[in-house]
This record gives structure tokens, sequence and C-alpha cells, in this order.
């Protein structure tokens, strides 16, 4: 029997990214049974950099996530292994990353920006972070298609805020005065959910109206964004998709395979909309209302019509009489209809193989997303994936 290959995990562990990152790696994993992890708990002294890394000598290859601070580079160097990163920041200094396509980001945030009759943009990250130029840099980019104006903070640091505690003078009196400048109605594209949150709470001290006055959109859909008050809209990174990637590609360059490029971005998932950008909107009231919320959620999951059943709490052929009768349709189409807008976005924005597109919304075999395309859209997924780009370089 060949030996395994370890596999070492180096993130802050107590976040939502790292675990959702950590499951995506695990899924990697769970399709090798030569490979195994080790998760090297990431300590507040590692950040020192003195020393040589946890995993010198113990595993073949780590997976981290880190920051662009002075000394990392040469710190994750000493470990003597392939190192890839998950995050964005160690973009161009040799360390392959994987992170959120920048350009789904902008395009998702002026969707929704135009769809609320925001007037103008504005968005608001850190100095800290070099991709927070480069999200602002392709939301400017994708706000002048639609001839809308846009304006930028990047803050000196990353405010070190919680619930329920105060923030940095220094950082307090840069976001109101920008706050207090910015024509209405703007939507405020923040760079993580925790800025977003900071950017809310001060908003409403200077009786900013939320979100007729001002709306405010994160990044990452994750509790900072989940329990503020009023919840806030915010953007769902496939974290999991990059930690599966990241395990795939690490793999290979263990197996002597060099990576194809030094960056893979990952499309995100969806914009999650919530009272901060939208306003107190009513929870669905009808069993049908429910059944089509539940299905938009998790078509992807590859979920089954007595599942949304259960969810709703109604037998399955009293919903589904009654989702026939009130939409005109039937739930499997709905389903069908997630789905397959998905499968299309994924196809337009990267280059994923058909299995891989059809594991991420729901099948289990590509073959079910060949049957899907060439039923309803008349072709394969190639050729959808062809003319699309086609159209593009034509343009």
């Amino acid at each position: 029997m060949a030996p395994k290959i370890t596999i070492g995990f180096h993130a802050p562990t107590w976040t939502e990214n790292a675990r959702w990152t950590m499951d995506g790696v695990l899924r990697y994993l769970a399709e090798e049974p030569y490979l195994q992890i080790r998760d090297f708990r990431f300590s507040t002294s590692d950040e020192n950099f003195a020393g040589n890394p946890p995993w010198l000598g113990k595993a073949d290859g780590v997976i981290v996530i880190a920051g662009l601070v002075p000394g990392v580079v040469e710190w994750l160097r000493r470990g003597e292994v392939p190192v890839v990163c998950t995050v964005g920041d160690l973009s161009g200094t040799g360390v392959p990353c994987f992170y959120p396509q920048n350009a789904s980001l902008g395009r998702l945030t002026v969707e929704h920006a135009v769809q609320g009759g925001f007037r103008e943009a504005a968005f608001i990250g850190t100095q800290e972070s070099p991709t927070s130029a480069l999200r602002a840099a392709a939301l400017e980019s994708q706000l002048q298609t639609q001839g809308m104006k846009f304006r930028s903070l990047q803050l000196l640091k990353t405010p070190d805020v919680n619930y329920d505690q105060q923030e940095d003078d220094e950082i307090r009196s840069s976001v109101e005065s920008f706050l207090t400048s910015l024509k209405v109605p703007t939507l405020i594209a923040c760079f993580s959910d925790r800025i977003a949150a900071m950017v809310l709470r001060l908003a409403q001290e200077l009786e900013l109206a939320i979100p007729t006055q001002v709306g405010v959109l994160g990044v990452g859909d994750t509790a900072f964004a989940r329990l503020s008050h009023p919840a806030i809209s915010s953007i769902r990174l496939n974290r999991e998709e990059a930690g599966y990637q990241a395990a795939l590609r690490l793999h290979q360059k263990i197996q002597g395979i060099d990576f194809e490029q030094a960056d893979y971005e990952i499309p995100a998932l969806e914009l999650v909309a919530r009272h901060s950008t939208v306003g107190a909107k009513p929870a669905p009231q009808t069993d049908v209302e429910r059944a089509i919320a539940y299905i938009e959620r998790h078509a992807c999951d590859g979920v089954q019509l007595q599942t949304v059943a259960e969810a709703v709490q109604v037998s399955l052929r009293s919903l589904e009489l009654d989702f026939k009768k009130t939409t005109g349709r039937t739930m499997g189409e709905l389903i069908q209809q997630v789905r397959l807008e998905r499968a299309k976005q994924l196809l337009e924005t990267t280059d994923l193989s058909t299995q891989r597109i059809a594991n991420m919304i729901g099948f289990s075999h590509y073959s079910c997303l060949n049957r899907m395309t060439a039923r309803l859209l008349k072709m394969t997924p190639a050729q959808y994936r062809k003319q699309y780009r086609e159209t593009l370089d034509k343009k």
C-alpha cells in the first residue's frame, strides 16, 4: 500500500470562512483515499514569524489562510513544502491563491444597485488587504457600464470591532466624513461583513435612513451580517469550492504537476438581500411562497420534492396541486430552472469541468447536466460555454 500524503491546514479555524474552506478540503480528501489532513492550528504566536512553520517535516503540502504582512511569505517558504492560500492577499508573491472572483462580486453588486433604485454606489475597504483595491476597481468598471457614479474609501486598517464594541476614533471619523459627503440614495458596498457592520452602525448614528438614503452591502454572509440590526445584505462566497480547488491543485503539485496559473478566481454564489438594502420584506405567508423560498435556497443541494413538502409542513400531493394552480408550473420545473441558471453562470465565468458543475448544482453525474441543457437550451454545456464566449469576443 502506498504511503498516505499529508495535507496540512493552517488557518484561524474558529472563523466561519476557515470552517467553510475546510469543508471543501475534506470533500476533496473524501475522493482520494491516499490523502490525509493534519490541522496545524493557527496561533497568535505565528504572527511573529519567528522560527519555522509548525508543519516543517510533518506535511507534504499546506493550505493556508494568510494576509500579506511583513515576513509571512519567507516564513511560509521555510516550511519546505508547496503552499497554497485560499484568500487573495498573497497574489503576486509566488504563492498560488484561490479567492473570490472580483468580477462576479462587482456584477452582483451593480445588479442589486440598479434593481434597488440607488443613484450612486460607493466602496469602503481596507488598505491592509491588497485585494480590497482590486475589488474596488472591478466594481467601478461594472458601474461605468450603467453610467453610475462611484466613490471609494480605503481605511488604514480593518476595524477590530465586535457586535457591541466601539470603533477606533480615526476609523470612525474617516467613515463619518465619507457618509455625510454621499448623495442619496447610495449603495455602499463593503469589503467584508465586518466593515459593513461598522458602516451600518455609524450610518444609523448619523440618522441616515436605511436603506432609503444609504444601503449597506457586505461580503461573506457571515454572522456579522446575519446578526446585525437591521440584518445586512451580503454576497455569499463559495469558500467550500475554494477549499476543494486548493486541495486538488496542491495534490497535483505534490505529485509533480505544476500549477496551471498563479491565481484561481472562484465566482461568488449569490447576493442574499436583507433589510440593509431592500428594507423589511414580509416573510413568505402561504405554503407556495414558503416552498418557492425553500427551493430557491436549496435547489442546487440536490433537494427532493418530499423534502420541500416536509419543510413547508404539508403533504406532498397537496403542495404539488396548490403550487401548480398558483404558479402555473410544477415544483420540479422551478428546481430545474434554478439549477439551469446556476449552471449557466458557472459555464460563463469558470473553466470548471462539466462533472464539477453538475456536482455543484445537485447532480451526481455530468450526464444529468447534459440532458438538462439539451432539453432546455438545445445544446450541450460545452456548446453553451463556447457560444457565450464567442459572443463576448464580438462585443
